[in-house]
This record gives C-alpha cells, sequence and structure tokens, in this order.
C-alpha cells in the first residue's frame, strides 16, 4: 500500500463535497464532518473521507437520497455505510455515514486528533510504518484508535 503526503487540494475537494452532500441532504437533518487523513493535513491513501451523522430517524431517508446521487453503497453494516465516489485528479472519495454509539466515537477522535498535533505525528508514523501491508497497517491504526478513544475524557472504552 503506498500512503501519498498530504495533497493542500484535498481541503478544497473535500470542500466541495461538503457543499455538494449539504445541498443533497438539505432537507434531513445530519451533521457533516470532513474527517481522515486529509482533514489531518498528513499522509494518506489518496482518499478524501466525509463523515456523515443523521438522526436515527434520518438513517433510512439519507441513505437512500444518497443512493439516488451516487448508487448503491459499497460497503454496509448496521451502523456503518460507506459510498465510494472517483474524483478526477486520483482520489478516493468516501462518504461514510455512521449512527448510535460509532457515530458518537468517531466524532470524539476526529476532534480529539485535530487538537492533538502529536498525536497526529504518531498517527502518521503508525501508518508508514504498516503501510508495508493492507491488513496490518488496518490492524495498527484500530489499535492505535483504541488508545487514542481511552485518552478521550469522560469516554467509555471501547
Amino acid at each position: 500500500m503506498t500512503l501519498h503526503p498530504f495533497d493542500p487540494r484535498t481541503t478544497r475537494i473535500a470542500e466541495r463535497y461538503l457543499n455538494l452532500l449539504s445541498s443533497i441532504l438539505c432537507d434531513h437533518r445530519v451533521e457533516l464532518q470532513h474527517r481522515g487523513s486529509t482533514a489531518f493535513h498528513i499522509a494518506g491513501k489518496r482518499d478524501i473521507e466525509i463523515g456523515i451523522f443523521p438522526s436515527e430517524d434520518e438513517w433510512e431517508n439519507v441513505i437512500g437520497k444518497l443512493s439516488q446521487h451516487f448508487g448503491p453503497p459499497n460497503h454496509s453494516e448496521e451502523d456503518f455505510i460507506r459510498f465510494n465516489n472517483d474524483e478526477s485528479g486520483g482520489y478516493d472519495i468516501e462518504i461514510i455515514l455512521l449512527k448510535g454509539y460509532l457515530a458518537k466515537i468517531d466524532r470524539c477522535l476526529t476532534a480529539y486528533l485535530l487538537e492533538s498535533p502529536d498525536l497526529l505525528k504518531k498517527y502518521e508514523e503508525v501508518k508508514r510504518k504498516y503501510a508495508h501491508s493492507k491488513r496490518e497497517y488496518m490492524k495498527a491504526k484500530e489499535a492505535f484508535f483504541r488508545s487514542v478513544i481511552q485518552m478521550i475524557p469522560e469516554e467509555p472504552n471501547v
């Protein structure tokens, strides 16, 4: 797996998708957030992640609306849905819907990392160290996130 340095263009692309999603979902109660390595301004896999956090009663409606625009989800679980959209310029856009406890933890983790430059450096080091193997990369990222979640004040263990 190849990691690429942070590209400032990804911020503009993310803003464009946030605006597009705001327009598509204007009739729904959702929170939108640029997340992942491009939001953190660190090396990544050339994907731009946009988080969508709908209210529980909007979950199915939001999935339907996004499916109309992007086609069926690429990955679906009970509290997690992902739509992938190719962006010209070589970036993969991941539109990620989260709900419930998973959404709460994700928002807290993203906010905590954005406030913690030292942790972001460590995260980038973990990514670089394990980029040789997708499986090891995913395991190391998960372990890192779990350790960071333990640091977040007043957050329950996951």
